[in-house]
């Protein structure tokens, strides 16, 4: 096991750290200061602090905090949002522990999740939200989206959804980031194949809607090597 360890970086906290080479330009958690960093991909360099926050052209995204529970549950709760979800619109009390258990950092260390507020430039106004959650940690992603109904077909779901593709893929070094939707969602098979997403396959009666019955679901996948965008991951 000792032979594997075998790139060693310094911590931000000052600790010297050793690890494998495949966690080199990718986030990891530091087990003596309890926080996360991008390790650096030379030995010996300092480790650098993540920047979650993203600024595409017409939104600004950012980590949900406890106090804008309000937003996401704006959200959350409208039942017109849910044409294609098996769950059922949020209350406010399941919105507020959702956010809270979401909030950065706490959310990543247990859950191994982060929910991002997508809000206009302009004005501050929330007109979506995309959740991320870590299957490998923090290798692979799994992706998850809801644009509000007034404000959709207008692009900010691609707009969202590239730039935390990009973030994960280039800055935080995911290999591969998965999604899944209804198959019957038009619209949100068009905006994951639109932003780089191939379908790898279709999951036969993946779930059961309430009024619709069984529901198909593809599996989509963007991995870091196929990304349109792509840059070297720092």
């Amino acid at each position: 096991m000792e032979e594997t360890l075998s790139h060693t970086y310094r911590c931000l906290c000052g600790g010297g750290m050793r690890t494998d080479e495949f966690t080199a330009g990718r986030l990891a958690h530091c087990s003596r200061c309890d926080d996360f960093v991008i390790v650096p991909r030379r030995r010996g360099d300092l480790a650098k602090k993540p920047g979650f926050s993203l600024r595409p052209s017409r939104l600004t995204l950012d980590l949900a905090r406890p106090v804008q529970w309000r937003d996401v549950h704006a959200v959350r709760a409208d039942k017109r949002n849910y044409d294609f979800e098996i769950s059922a619109p949020a209350t406010e009390k399941q919105t507020k522990k959702y956010v809270k258990q979401s909030s950065y950092p706490s959310g990543l260390k247990k859950l191994n999740h982060l929910l991002y507020r997508a809000a206009r430039v302009e004005d501050g106004f929330c007109v979506g939200v995309v959740y991320v959650t870590f299957s490998i940690r923090y290798y692979c992603a799994d992706l998850g989206f809801m644009i509000h109904r007034d404000h959709q077909g207008n692009g900010y779901g691609t707009e969202a959804v590239s730039a935390i593709c990009d973030f994960l893929l280039c800055d935080l070094g995911v290999e591969k980031v998965t999604s899944m939707c209804d198959s019957k969602n038009r619209a949100c098979r068009s905006l994951l194949e639109r932003v780089g997403f191939t379908q790898e396959g279709l999951l036969k009666r993946f779930y059961h809607h309430p009024q619709r019955g069984w529901i198909d679901s593809p599996y989509y996948a963007l991995f870091r090597e196929n990304r349109f965008r792509a840059k070297p991951a720092q």
